[in-house]
């Protein structure tokens, strides 16, 4: 990912702006964050808080409401990253000659250098001292000339003095993941003494690397809405041009009528201008809507970048966790805003014949179907519940209007839907589907589809079902460990032969029939098994230590050993190889091409068995632990699984429904589990049912696949 813009990059200009308090019009003085993220000078938040009389105070840039908190400005959280532009900004101005340089060590005389590893200006005499005298050896003093050449981005920047702790006096170097605060080399022995930390030095640039790869999905969401901007844009272009379009073809027929028909004329021509109206109206406020959040998550991403570029490691360490939260929050929060335009340019007309008088003088209407039901809900819909849709077909009637609802999973079932019209070409459409998984709804007119159809509709079961749905067995197989689904939504069974049987990797079909076999007499024992995008198949081998990738036809393209000792597992997140070795008790991670990026020891997940996304969850002896999603990702927390009374043993499988937000989770001696993203529990099938259950996925359509290692897969739907 691109590293963030330097304030150095910034014109003199430029610069003095952003460090200048909006209020008071001055150099900021001791800047505090606003929860909008704007800052001001702390006397000047005081004054607001003054004038407003106890009431929320408005923020003067975007008229939020703000309530300061329990400890009043001093407890707002501070600005760090513009004390840095102050001293990005000194500097600039002192290299270009707009403010006059002092020396900074003697004070006695202007400055004619710079020392690049004091980051201070100096005079000639102390420029003379760092050449002759030992503790300046290795100093690079520049002339103010050369510094001028070089610009502002060849100044040094100078850090921070580390904070003193206010128990042991010594600087705070380290920060104490537990806690999540800094803390000193006597803090380490004492408080923190069973605590994971790690100096400054090392841990900040990770979180800063971590941080930043953060702001991708904000940049996307920012990204996103200036596209859906620029098709309001365009389509509040294209509905005035159609009601021009209208206007006129109205404005020819009615030329040729009588008189009479003037007023009828007047009358279609302002419905025509009405409806646009409203069609532009919606546009411009969904625009303004848009615009806003557009600005509150941009706000958030240079406040964020501001503070990654702009701080010190301590003050970055000091907020990393607020940053992350108000990321994820602006995240999620901005998603869910609708970015299809919620107005188009549909109005058309039906005219009269210019020879006969009709007793119905035309009508303006929107001919396309309302599908506001299943374009702005993303969320699944339960089993049971029905699908509801309108349809505006001013020209059809009761008898033309059909829809059904198939099963992508079972193209040969077939729901038709309940039509209902009320007489003035608005159709209502109702059905209910009563299996799982992907479906398509299609609406047809006169045996024609309708733009837009067939509709896809995510179809998923009650809380109360889950686990409790149709369960088979899949194929007969020789000890199955791993299983994946690949792009053709084929099974992928890697068979352990540990008891004399065969050593493979099996293709099937959703019904268990075999369309492929894969080989290599390098197996000793093949475990985990993925599939990427191209079709190339991973498997670790647990015995031989090994990560084997095959081509979709099953030729062995490469072999990776050495960096593993007992890999169980391999999982593809982001496009990149994870793999859990049990006995090292670590998470490898890899390129597509087996290079290695990356390690997450798991030491708090004692024999780990396998991995999913979403975090990163590692599962192992009964419990299941969150890490960083990337490369030396740390340890966050251990999910809080619920209710208290489970019997949990030895984690074996884990995976995700996407759809439904599910974790789904493999016990060798009880079963399979379900469990919400908060840990509690929503499902369960006992080892009665699946016995030994191993590796476990989950396919687009909701259908979970468990291998029991007493010979098969098993089938169930959630």
């Amino acid at each position: 990912m691109a590293e963030g813009p330097d304030p150095r990059d910034k014109p003199l200009e430029e610069l003095e702006r952003e460090i200048t308090c909006a209020v008071c019009h001055g150099v900021y003085q001791q800047a505090k964050l606003l929860p909008c993220n704007h800052y001001y000078c702390s006397t000047c938040i005081e004054k607001m808080a003054a004038a407003s009389r106890g009431r929320p105070l408005h923020c003067p840039e975007c008229r939020k409401e703000t309530s300061l908190p329990p400890g009043g400005v001093a407890a707002l959280e501070p600005a760090f990253f513009v004390e840095r532009m102050k001293d990005v900004y000194g500097k600039m101005a002192k290299a270009e000659g707009k403010v006059e340089a002092f020396c900074e060590q003697c004070s006695a005389a202007k400055s004619v250098a710079f020392c690049r590893q004091c980051t201070e200006f100096i005079c000639g005499d102390c420029a003379r001292s760092h050449q002759k005298m030992k503790v300046f050896a290795g100093h690079v003093v520049a002339s103010l000339e050369d510094l001028k050449k070089g610009g502002a981005k060849s100044i040094p920047l100078k850090e921070a003095p580390p904070v003193a702790c206010a128990d042991h006096g010594e600087p705070k170097k380290l920060f104490c993941f537990d806690c999540d605060r800094l803390i000193c080399r006597d803090c380490t022995i004492i408080d923190h003494r069973d605590h994971k930390f790690e100096f400054l030095t090392k841990c900040a640039p990770e979180s800063r690397k971590t941080l930043r790869h953060s702001l991708a999905p904000l940049q996307k969401v920012v990204a996103d809405m200036e596209g859906a901007e620029k098709t309001l844009v365009s389509e509040e272009t294209k509905v005035e041009r159609q009601k021009e379009e209208v206007c006129r073809s109205i404005q020819q027929s009615f030329d040729q009528l009588k008189a009479v028909l003037d007023q009828r004329k007047a009358e279609l021509v302002k419905k025509a201008g009405s409806l646009a109206q409203e069609k532009k109206e919606a546009l411009a406020a969904q625009k303004r809507v848009l615009q806003v959040a557009q600005k509150e998550v941009q706000l958030l991403v240079e406040f964020v970048e501001r503070n990654v570029e702009g701080t010190s490691d301590q003050d970055l360490m000091s907020i990393r966790t607020q940053l992350a939260t108000k990321m994820e929050e602006e995240e999620k929060r901005h998603r869910q805003l609708s970015l299809e335009p919620s107005a188009t340019a549909d109005i058309t007309c039906n005219l009269p014949s210019p020879h006969v008088i009709p007793d119905d003088l035309g009508s303006v209407v929107v001919t396309k179907p309302h599908r506001d039901s299943l374009q702005n809900s993303r969320a699944p819909i339960e089993c049971g519940s029905p699908v509801k849709v309108s349809l505006a077909a001013p020209t059809a009637s009761l008898e033309d209007v059909s829809a059904s609802l198939k099963c992508v999973a079972d193209p040969s079932s077939s729901l038709e839907g309940e039509v209902v019209g009320n007489g003035v070409g608005i159709f209502s459409i109702s059905v209910t589907p009563q299996v799982r998984g992907r479906h398509d709804l299609i609406v047809k007119v006169k045996d024609k589809e309708i733009g837009g159809s067939p509709f896809r509709v995510f179809v998923k079961l009650p809380l109360s079902q889950l686990g409790r749905g149709k369960l088979r067995s899949i194929g007969s197989l020789e000890l199955p460990w791993g299983v994946t689904v690949n792009n053709k939504q084929q099974l992928v069974v890697t068979e352990t032969g540990v008891l004399g049987g065969r050593k493979r990797v099996t293709v099937m079909t959703r019904n268990g029939k075999k369309v492929q076999t894969i080989e290599c007499n390098q197996f000793s024992v093949p475990f985990g098994v993925a599939v990427d995008s191209g079709g190339a198949v991973h498997v670790t081998d647990i015995n031989a230590g090994r990560l084997f990738k095959f081509s979709s036809n099953g030729q062995l393209l490469k072999t990776v050993g050495g960096e593993l000792q007992k890999p169980c597992s391999v999982k593809i997140i982001d496009n990149q190889l994870y793999v859990v070795d049990t006995t090292r008790q670590l998470v490898k991670i890899f390129d597509m091409d087996c290079k290695v990026l990356g390690t997450i020891i798991t030491k708090e997940c004692p024999e780990p068995q396998d991995v999913g996304p979403e975090g990163l969850y590692v599962a192992g002896q009964g419990k299941i632990s969150v890490y960083r999603c990337a490369p030396n990702g740390v340890f966050i927390r251990h999910l809080n699984l619920s209710p208290s009374s489970l019997e949990l043993s030895e984690f074996r499988g884990i995976c995700f429904d996407t759809r439904c937000g599910h974790i789904i989770v493999s016990d060798r001696f009880n079963g399979v589990y379900v469990f919400k993203p908060s840990g509690e529990r929503v499902g369960h099938v006992s080892s009665d049912v699946i016995p030994v259950p191993a590796g476990v996925t989950v396919d687009e359509d909701g259908f979970v696949y468990v291998c029991s290692f007493k010979g098969d897969v098993k089938l169930f739907i959630l």
